[in-house]
């Protein structure tokens, strides 16, 4: 996932410092989250009319999916905006689409 890719990077250990810390994120989100995202914007978009990520019901990997997208965009990583998402569509109506399930 994700947040073990980065986990120790966003961690409140002492290994890097908050400047440091600060750099890693602007690097992960300038080359390697637009890859991730752009990948599952894809998906979202090619699935056949769906609006979940697998088959035509929800499923686990939407819930997955849904925390990982919470957790990148909720405001709790320093350098990390809440606007993350703006650009990816698909993937903010994902997160509604989970939250508006019954």
């Amino acid at each position: 996932t994700v947040r073990g890719k980065v986990k120790a990077l966003l961690s409140d250990d002492t290994e890097f410092t908050g400047e440091e810390k600060l750099a890693i994120r602007e690097r992960w989100m300038k080359n390697t989250l637009p890859r991730f995202l752009g990948f599952i914007e894809k998906k979202l978009t090619t699935n056949e009319g769906s609006k979940w990520i697998v088959g035509n019901d929800i499923s686990i990997a939407d819930l997955a999916l849904y925390c990982e997208l919470e957790w990148i965009s909720g405001g709790i990583l320093d350098g990390i905006p809440t606007s993350v998402l703006d650009t990816y569509p698909a993937c903010l109506t994902l997160m509604e689409n989970v939250k508006t399930n019954e």
